[in-house]
């Protein structure tokens, strides 16, 4: 009893909250979803116990969609019932079947089921759903068939209820001592567990398995309205085949109110996200968040439309190419991480705010717009923290180093980082290894154009700062060489010396530096010796005997010059 209650409370306090939500936060599609017209609203709302014959044939129009043809088909349907009464009246005499035994009242009901079929149906049809499928063609489903039979069950007086399994659905009569199966999509299918020929030509027919009352777990009891409903449930499917998943929706949400339960529920779901992906594939992906925060405030919160929702907003974000609205973009997606306080700062949506600061930030960048693109990481650390932030602001220095580089402008390079060392403090570490970076490429560009000693004092500097790194070390290098090269070119053989020197001073040991320096050393001493000025040969040969007292070559000239006495 206490259970019973509680699930009463529940239900009455989900529906409260449902009511009393403020429909103007809901979108317009999701209110057009949850409209009930009152022909609808009154079925939903019927109690399956007072439901009259003449009730359920009217609420078969209605689920077939075609209410405004109801006069016709009641004009039919009165013609049907005087058919079918002439063919029971020549079997049984009379009809008043309430007070039979139970015997004769199953005589009747098989029979029923014979004049049914002679009378109504022609041809099976997996998708005959509606009574106009039955009026106009006699074509039937395992639905269809058993509305009818249940409306003329109960017309006289006999109890029937619906059987859903997975995949089908027939009737049970309910009589005194006994219920009944009865496989409506067959004439005899009265009690179809006796009869294996009939069981056999159903399963031919239409694909299904006959589930006995002894597989309880796949049989499923529920009343006659749910049974109309189904009708609903099998349009959702027809119009989903034709691309109208806005119709599928609403009526999935009748389906969700009129069954109660949570198979009805399921199944509006289903309809909904259906909706809802079809919005995501006509990228209206903003329309579609809006929808499904509307199903969320409306309902509860499930896992299942969490991660729609997250991948709707990341549809968003990865479809969006308007940049003239970057600002309520922006703002649009911080209004989605704080709208449901559980998921603030949730992880995926982290990354899906990453992910539109990555597009802004290639935007800017490709419009000159750096500083712009820096105030988006700014903006992003603020409030988060990603993994890959560095490697953002890592690409808007390049991008803003590069462009400067391109006309070689390197004092606006020097002015740029030494603004952003200040800036961007956190990121210090990165801005001094692109400082060096930018630093050999302008030593690069003062070599090439043969500013040397400009060059080596850029070099300088930066190797006091990066002592250990091997580029620094390289770009040094570089300029000790060509400075070397330069000045023996201009047979300035002082300078030759004192770079050389310095050079291996700075680093020691260079197979090149000290190569290049004794070669350079060795043709000066023999110019001068081509020229037969021996005394000029015997100062540089001095020179190079203190630098290189080993080298063969200055060992064999010191003794020449000193067999000529020089």
């Amino acid at each position: 009893m206490k259970k019973i209650f509680l699930l009463i409370l529940i239900f009455l306090i989900i529906s409260l909250n449902t009511e009393s939500l403020d429909q103007s936060v809901l979108s317009d599609d999701f209110k057009e979803i949850i409209n009930i017209d009152n022909e609808n609203n009154d079925f939903i709302n019927m109690d399956a116990k007072d439901l009259t014959y003449k009730k359920m044939f009217y609420y078969f129009v209605l689920v077939s969609e075609e209410l405004d043809k109801y006069e016709i088909y009641n004009r039919w349907f009165q013609n049907i019932e005087s058919n079918i009464e002439s063919k029971l009246l020549d079997k049984f005499r009379r009809v008043d079947v309430a007070n039979w035994q139970e015997g004769k009242q199953k005589e009747f009901a098989e029979n029923l089921l014979i004049f049914i079929h002679e009378i109504m149906f022609k041809r099976y049809y997996f998708y005959a759903n509606k009574i106009s499928d039955i009026i106009n063609k006699g074509e039937f489903n395992c639905v269809s068939s058993s509305i009818i039979y249940a409306v003329f069950l109960k017309k006289y007086g006999l109890r029937p209820a619906a059987v859903e399994t997975i995949d089908h659905v027939f009737i049970k009569i309910l009589f005194k001592n006994q219920e009944i199966d009865v496989e409506t999509t067959n004439r005899l299918g009265f009690d179809p567990g006796k009869k294996k020929e009939i069981l056999d030509n159903f399963g031919e027919i239409t694909g299904f398995s006959y589930v006995s009352p002894k597989d309880y777990k796949n049989r499923n009891d529920i009343d006659l309205k749910k049974l109309l409903i189904i009708v609903y449930h099998n349009l959702t499917n027809f119009y989903m085949n034709k691309g109208d998943f806005l119709k599928s929706a609403e009526i999935g949400y009748l389906i969700y109110k009129g069954r109660n339960d949570e198979r009805g529920k399921n199944d509006f779901e289903i309809n909904f996200l259906n909706y809802i992906n079809d919005l995501s594939k006509k990228n209206k992906n903003f329309e579609a968040v809006n929808t499904i925060n509307s199903y969320i405030d409306y309902f509860d919160k499930n896992n299942k439309i969490f991660d729609t929702r997250f991948n709707l907003l990341n549809n968003y974000v990865y479809y969006w190419s308007n940049y003239n609205n970057t600002i309520d973009v922006n703002n649009f997606l911080l209004e989605q991480n704080k709208k449901y306080q559980e998921l603030k700062n949730d992880r995926r949506f982290i990354e899906i705010y990453f992910q539109f600061t990555y597009k802004t930030i290639t935007f800017n960048n490709k419009n000159n717009n750096y500083q712009t693109s820096y105030n988006a990481v700014k903006d992003f650390n603020a409030l988060f923290k990603h993994k890959d932030i560095d490697k953002l602001f890592s690409n808007i220095l390049i991008e803003e180093m590069n462009s400067y580089q391109k006309t070689n402008d390197y004092k606006k390079i020097e002015e740029r980082l030494s603004t952003l060392k200040i800036e961007f403090s956190e990121y210090s570490g990165i801005i001094k290894n692109y400082e060096m970076i930018y630093s050999i490429n302008k030593i690069d560009f003062m070599l090439s154009n043969r500013a040397f000693l400009n060059a080596l004092n850029e070099a300088k500097k930066l190797i006091i700062i990066f002592p250990d790194d091997q580029k620094v070390k390289n770009a040094l290098l570089s300029c000790y060489v060509k400075l070397a090269i330069y000045y023996y070119e201009n047979r300035d053989i002082k300078n030759v010396i004192y770079y050389s020197d310095e050079g291996l001073k700075k680093i020691p040991d260079n197979r090149t530096l000290r190569g290049n320096y004794i070669i350079f050393l060795k043709n000066f001493v023999n110019e001068e010796l081509n020229k037969k000025n021996y005394r000029e040969a015997r100062k540089i040969l001095n020179i190079a005997l203190e630098k290189f007292p080993k080298d063969s070559y200055f060992v064999n000239i010191n003794n020449e010059l000193k067999s000529i006495n020089y």
